[in-house]
């Protein structure tokens, strides 16, 4: 169980990545060789964060046709199977909002995996949703990241 004691990160360089969901990506295995395509273009023997850059439930295009075809239960899967394979040290997710964070968090508890961080937009203009988002998470335990302050500093 995520044993990852031949790693490549260190204090000072801590190795992170992300994938986006993509029609290709249909099934938990095909996160698990993204991210060993990630490690193997990284040349690293693991990733200290691996995140899913957005959820897949905005990005579907037909959904104005009453078509959905929402993937992050097969991604957060396939997370799940990184973290425990050892490729991965920490699991996150990127630009999730509360009812999304919640629902993350206790697929992932399910499987003993530890919901890391959340990086999100915070900025003036989404103050209000940001800083829901921000609660969820200081009450689930998950750190939040934002892009403005580009990963230097964590809430």
């Amino acid at each position: 169980d995520n044993n990852n004691s031949n790693n490549n990160n260190t204090p000072d360089l801590l190795l992170c990545s992300k994938f986006a969901p993509k029609p290709w990506r249909t099934s938990p295995d095909s996160v698990v060789q993204a991210c060993r395509s990630s490690m193997e273009r990284l040349g690293v023997n693991s990733i200290f964060l691996y995140q899913l850059h957005y959820s897949d439930a905005i990005s579907q295009p037909f959904k104005i046709f009453g078509y959905v075809d929402n993937k992050d239960e097969i991604y957060w899967e396939g997370l799940a199977r990184c973290y425990h394979e050892g490729l991965i040290e920490h699991v996150g997710v990127c630009n999730y909002g509360p009812q999304n964070t919640r629902a993350a968090h206790a697929f992932f508890a399910k499987r003993n995996v530890p919901l890391a961080s959340n990086q999100i937009n915070f900025n003036l203009m989404r103050h209000r949703s940001s800083m829901e988002t921000k609660s969820v998470c200081d009450e689930l335990g998950i750190q939040v990241f934002s892009d403005i302050i580009r990963w230097e500093v964590a809430f």
